[in-house]
């Protein structure tokens, strides 16, 4: 049995929201770590993988960075010696360290792309089953592997070309930035309903409903899943982020047809409920979505080299922003609706009733 320890490099885990405790997203953080540590993390990253690689998680550093943002507003020389010790051992002074054991046996098939790939999906399932959880408690942006070397393929270092440096393994890149903004306004809306679930129901159902070897989505939970991975990556766009969250929607709710607007809302309403505030959200929601689809949305520049002192340039983006606020709170509540009820699809069932006309 083969042994590697990975250590991935987190930045910025602290709530960014004021509205969330940090006492909060640490105890959420042990609370998950207790559950990780007892589950059996096998992996096995393609149907045809001949074997499991097994991880197992250390978390430890992460939660003394928590600690130390916790007690950071009571005595701040306490995150300061943090930030300091964190500098000495040449890591970014707001960052902690995640430690995955990784454990397998030596075959043909055990290259390091095969170990990234491996490593690549645990993140991701973990990134999925804490934000479902907890929207905001984990994020993957900016994250890197401490000793990136030890995962680039063998390929690249036998056949190097002289003066051609190979990419630099990178763990998946995935923001939960737009997981807690929605999160945050619909608890202050009151709608639609998010809670913090916990953490053992939400692993459970993702581990035994997104397969790791899972590299497509064809059922409408996948998609929904795959759509949250998509949508908090750093390499899909905003107009994208509004066709994707429709495409999954109308996946779960409509069986993926075209032109049954009322009917999805409709049944997101029975699911949900219906909005006390904001009632508007869905037709304003699918309106972007159809100027989208048909060529008569603007295109902003991109790159951010925009003029943001325009006032027609501040109400787009308010605009665009406010319809993917919206429509990623729909889409975790719906998630976490399937989780709470230990179910991975809706049946909509329509009866036909015929009263006897002598007894009206």
């Amino acid at each position: 049995m083969q042994s590697q320890l990975i250590e991935i490099k987190l930045s910025n885990l602290g709530p960014n929201s004021d509205d969330i405790d940090p006492r909060i997203i640490r105890e959420f953080w042990e609370e998950a770590s207790n559950v990780l540590l007892t589950s059996s993390l096998a992996i096995t990253p393609y149907k045809t993988a001949q074997q499991n690689y097994l991880i197992e998680i250390d978390t430890s550093d992460v939660i003394l960075y928590l600690k130390a943002v916790e007690i950071c507003e009571q005595d701040p020389a306490v995150f300061c010696q943090r930030m300091d010790e964190q500098m000495k051992l040449g890591y970014h002074m707001a960052s902690s360290i995640l430690k995955l054991h990784l454990k397998y046996e030596l075959c043909n098939e055990t290259e390091q792309d095969v170990l990234q790939i491996v490593v690549g999906k645990f993140l991701q399932q973990l990134f999925l089953a804490m934000n479902l959880s907890f929207p905001g408690s984990i994020t993957l942006y900016s994250s890197e592997y401490v000793k990136a070397n030890e995962l680039v393929p063998k390929f690249f270092s036998l056949y190097r070309i002289p003066g051609v440096k190979p990419d630099v393994p990178k763990p998946p890149e995935l923001s939960a930035y737009i997981l807690e903004s929605a999160f945050i306004h619909a608890l202050r809306r009151g709608w639609p309903k998010l809670t913090q679930l916990p953490f053992q129901t939400v692993w459970s159902w993702v581990t035994e409903e997104l397969p790791y070897s899972l590299d497509l989505a064809e059922k409408p939970h996948h998609k929904a899943l795959f759509t949250l991975l998509r949508i908090t990556s750093n390499q899909t766009n905003h107009t994208d982020t509004i066709l994707l969250i429709a495409q999954a929607l109308e996946a779960l709710f409509v069986d993926g047809k075209e032109g049954i607007g009322n009917t999805l809302k409709q049944r997101l309403e029975l699911v949900l409920g219906t909005p006390q505030t904001h009632k508007n959200w869905f037709s304003k929601f699918y309106n972007r979505r159809s100027q989208i689809a048909h060529g008569s949305m603007p295109i902003l520049r991109p790159s951010d080299l925009y003029d943001r002192d325009e006032s027609s340039i501040e109400d787009y983006i308010e605009e665009f922003y406010g319809s993917i606020d919206e429509a990623v709170a729909v889409i975790l509540a719906v998630l976490q609706d399937l989780i709470r009820n230990n179910a991975r699809e809706y049946c909509f069932l329509q009866n036909v009733v015929r009263p006897n006309r002598h007894n009206q």
